[in-house]
């Protein structure tokens, strides 16, 4: 028998009752002490259009499970996919500051021309995962677990490698 159910985007009262189950079972899947939401994340809960429905939902929760501890879920903490970019809202874009060392010029490196710097296009690896990744999350619908999937590696790792994007 079909049963109809509405997009979480039509049923925004119903969003915070089922986000605070996922919550709850999340919390004690990781051991964490988180009770509830607070006010600044309710009201990005309740605005967000979840694209993804139940699943997006899902996944922000656990992410933001995984990635923290405390006793309330904070808007800081709910990392919104859109456009393969993590946000509570706004555009966060995640850069890599350059190096403070001074470049040795007595190592060659292949592919670089250390006289003019040019490097024939490459650049460094944790650039290319980030993209990889990005990617796989676009193409995904921000479904984290298929993302890993389609990367062949283990949900766990992909947040870690997340997680770490977010402090370079």
């Amino acid at each position: 028998i079909p049963i109809h159910l509405p997009p979480l985007r039509d049923r925004d009262n119903d969003v915070l009752q089922i986000a605070e189950v996922f919550l709850e079972d999340y919390a004690r899947e990781e051991g964490k002490a988180f009770k509830g939401f607070s006010a600044d994340a309710i009201q990005v809960l309740k605005s967000h259009r979840w694209p993804g429905n139940a699943r997006e939902l899902q996944n922000v929760l656990r992410n933001a499970v995984v990635l923290n501890d405390g006793d309330e879920i904070s808007a800081d903490m709910l990392q919104l996919i859109r456009s393969g970019e993590y946000s509570n809202g706004s555009a966060v874009v995640i850069e890599r500051p350059r190096a403070t060392e001074p470049e040795r010029r007595d190592v060659v490196t292949p592919g670089v021309d250390h006289n003019t710097g040019d490097t024939d296009g490459i650049v460094p690896l944790w650039q290319v995962e980030k993209r990889h990744i990005q990617r796989a999350l676009e193409a995904s619908g921000g479904n984290v677990a298929q993302a890993a999937s389609l990367l062949e590696i283990g949900t766990s790792t992909l947040y870690r490698r997340l997680k770490e994007f977010e402090q370079i």
